[in-house]
């Protein structure tokens, strides 16, 4: 497991456990294993830098755009996993491709 993971999920158990604390489902006195579980070092990491050519789609004239930019698909994938509803306007149009 990736030291980033790791630490992320020793934040989320971390919390679950004072949730569980204020909530008094645990003692408010007593410590938890994860409390004392020490985070990894993760070291620097460069720091990526991400040009426009990068939001291209890899076929000509397909752009990412809109909720399909941050799902990582190109408008022509998008438009592939969109399934019109039986018997709408979209469906018959569809068809007619």
């Amino acid at each position: 497991m990736a030291p980033r993971t790791r630490n992320a999920l020793l934040t989320t158990v971390r919390v679950l456990f004072s949730f569980a604390r204020s909530r008094s489902y645990l003692p408010k006195s007593e410590s938890t294993v994860a409390e004392s579980v020490a985070k990894v070092k993760t070291g620097d990491s460069d720091t990526e830098i991400f040009a426009p050519e990068c939001c291209l789609g890899k076929r000509a004239g397909a752009r990412k755009t809109g909720p399909a930019a941050v799902a990582g698909l190109d408008s022509v994938e998008a438009g592939r996993l969109v399934q019109p509803l039986p018997g709408s306007r979209r469906a018959a149009a569809r068809a007619s491709w």
